[in-house]
Order: C-alpha cells, then sequence, then structure tokens
C-alpha cells in the first residue's frame, strides 16, 4: 500500500532528479480554469431549478450566489498558491495548514472519485451530445452486461480519454496548445449563442414575468439553501489553475490573474446563459428538462439549429476532458514528492518534462 509520511509538508518535498518547468503562461492557465468551469453543469441545472425555485428572479439570483462564492474561493486560492506555488491544489494547501493526515485523505479521494468520476462524466457527455449524428454512440443504445454498461458510448468516452492521456505525455506545453484551441471553440461556441439568441432568437421578455408552479413541497428558502449545492458543482473548477502552479511562469502573478479572470468570465457566461434560457421560454415549459441548452436552442432557432448546437458541444465537451486530464494527475506526482502515494508517480519524464507515470496511472483508474 501507499507509504505515508507524518513529518513532512509540501515546502519540504523531494524532488526527482528531472524536475517540472514553469512553461506555462497566463492564456494557458486561464483556459484551464474556463474549461475545467464550464462542463455538463451549466446545460443542464436550470431544468432542474425551474422547478424547485419556480421564480425567473429567484433562478438568476441563485446563479448570481454562486459567481459571488466561487469569486470568493478564486481570491483565497490565490493567496494559498502565490504561498506555496506547487502543483496539487488542494493536497498541498491542507498538507500545509493540517498536516499530512488531511492532505493524504484528500489526494485519495481527488484519485479515487474527485477527477476520475467528472473525466468519465464529461467523456459520456460527449458521446451523448455526438448520438446526435451516430445515434449508436448514444448512452440509450448501451446494454448491460453483469454489473457493467457497455455499448458505442463506454468505447467513444475511453477512446476520448485515453487520446487526452496520451497527448498529455508529450509534454504541458502541446496540451496547453491544444488546450487553448479547444477553449477557444467553447467560448465562441457560447458568445455566439448569446448573441444570436437575443439577435435573432424567437424569445419573448415576457417570460421573465411567468412563475412555474413549484415541484419542491420544501419551504423556497430551504430548498434555495439545498439547490446551492448543485450551483456549487456548476461553478466547480475554478481553482484549476492551482494544480499546475508549480509549472507556471512567474506564479505569483500568473495565478491570480489566471483563478480571477477565468472564474469573473465564467461567471458572467452563465448568468448570461441563464437569461437567454429563460428568454427562449417560460420556466413552466424547463421543468425537469435535462438537456436545456438544447430546448432553448432549439426554442430559439428551430430544431436544425438546435442539432448543431449539439455539435458544437460536443466539440467544446473536449476541453472539459482535456484540462481535467491534465490537472488531475498533478494531486498523485505532489503526493508521491511527499510520499504519501506510490513512489512512481514521481517521476517525470527527461524529454517531455511531464509526470507520465501519475498521468498513466490516473488513466487505469478512470
Amino acid at each position: 500500500m501507499w507509504a505515508f509520511a507524518h513529518e513532512p509538508s509540501s515546502s519540504q518535498l523531494n524532488p526527482s532528479k528531472t524536475s517540472l518547468l514553469r512553461q506555462l503562461g497566463l492564456v494557458s492557465a486561464t483556459a484551464l480554469v474556463i474549461s475545467n468551469m464550464v462542463g455538463t453543469g451549466i446545460f443542464t441545472t436550470t431544468g432542474f431549478l425551474a422547478g424547485d425555485l419556480g421564480d425567473p428572479s429567484i433562478v438568476l439570483g441563485i446563479w448570481v450566489v454562486g459567481a459571488i462564492v466561487a469569486l470568493a474561493g478564486a481570491f483565497c486560492y490565490s493567496e494559498l498558491g502565490i504561498n506555496f506555488p506547487s502543483s496539487g491544489g488542494e493536497y498541498v494547501y491542507l498538507t500545509e495548514a493540517y498536516g499530512p493526515t488531511w492532505g493524504f485523505m484528500e489526494g485519495g479521494i481527488s484519485f479515487t472519485a474527485g477527477f476520475s468520476a467528472p473525466i468519465a462524466l464529461a467523456a459520456l457527455a460527449f458521446s451523448d451530445y455526438l448520438g446526435y449524428f451516430f445515434p449508436g454512440v448514444k448512452q440509450a443504445s448501451s446494454a448491460a452486461i453483469g454489473p457493467f454498461t457497455v455499448g458505442g458510448a463506454q468505447v467513444v468516452a475511453t477512446v476520448l480519454i485515453l487520446s487526452f492521456a496520451a497527448l498529455n505525455l508529450f509534454g504541458i506545453r502541446l496540451a496547453a496548445s491544444v488546450q487553448n484551441v479547444l477553449t477557444a471553440v467553447k467560448l465562441s461556441v457560447i458568445v455566439g449563442f448569446l448573441v444570436f439568441a437575443f439577435a435573432i432568437g424567437k424569445g419573448d421578455w415576457g417570460n421573465f414575468s411567468q412563475v412555474a408552479v413549484r415541484t419542491s413541497t420544501s419551504p423556497l428558502w430551504e430548498q434555495f439553501a439545498t439547490s446551492l449545492i448543485f450551483i456549487y458543482v456548476a461553478y466547480s473548477g475554478w481553482n484549476a489553475a492551482t494544480y499546475v502552479a508549480e509549472e507556471l511562469r512567474t506564479p505569483e502573478r500568473t495565478l491570480p490573474l489566471a483563478l480571477t479572470l477565468g472564474t469573473t468570465l465564467v461567471a458572467a457566461l452563465f448568468v448570461g446563459l441563464n437569461v437567454a434560457y429563460i428568454y427562449a421560454q417560460p420556466l413552466e415549459q424547463m421543468k425537469g428538462v435535462v438537456a436545456v441548452g438544447s430546448l432553448s436552442a432549439s426554442n430559439l432557432f428551430g430544431p436544425e439549429v438546435a442539432s448543431l448546437f449539439s455539435g458544437l458541444m460536443a466539440v467544446s465537451l473536449l476541453a472539459t476532458v482535456n484540462a481535467m486530464v491534465t490537472i488531475g494527475p498533478r494531486v498523485y506526482y505532489a503526493m508521491a514528492q511527499n510520499k504519501a502515494f506510490f513512489p512512481a508517480a514521481a517521476r517525470v519524464h527527461e524529454r517531455w518534462r511531464t509526470p507520465y507515470v501519475a498521468i498513466a496511472m490516473r488513466r487505469s483508474g478512470t
């Protein structure tokens, strides 16, 4: 099992002979933040909020509250990142603050579920969006074989994850270059959707005055607090740049700017998208709808454009998968440096300067 160190902290790590290099600038760090934050949550959560909260102003308000909390977290992590500019994110901070036990627990959770689950979810969501054009790769086409579900969706998701893992083996600069392009596509899709929604979309501003019949029996204040959990999940990822702090150029400047710029931009996009959703249809029509983004595109532009939107969303999800594949192994690398994980995970490739064993371990664990 994993060797556990009781005495060292992240500031006392014993680096391997070949270390990571500071190669990433502000654009790449910000792209990681944006791509980690913009996943499936913003395109699915509002359909559930419509029934739980029932009021357009409250639905928009809860997204604003989530943005404020995310920004507060980004500011706090900026200070932590400046003081502890090592890769590993929360593992480093918890180890420094409360000792190796808490850091070990966080790192273990990251390995078993913290990154595996969202990577798998985003990859399967990619398969579903791709299924609009190739029905065989939809999750609904998969079959249960014993305790497992096997089908085209699982094959596509697996190939996608393995492909990005291979890409990340050949240097973070290459992975970051691909990430920057994918993030630009993601932002173009969302900004284009917003511009055309309000310019030529068949929406109705009167929808903002139409309430929906609530499906939740909890008092509104109580449901608001409960729904914040889903909002926090949708906003998660604002801390992405901290996981590669050891590979950022001038981290004392780059890290705070990347966290702040990325989180602020995504918060503005999230609120804007929710305005577009309500403009496209009243909350009553959104209740319980999972693919609220596709529903809104269909109402605004017609079913043909909705299919195009699904294709563009599939492309944008590639950025999410690659970003998480990039940052996850840095946690296990940091743990191995601290003797809290398999020692081999601390190895850095002499040519590519990547934690190649940690990357391979992460892929085998997903």
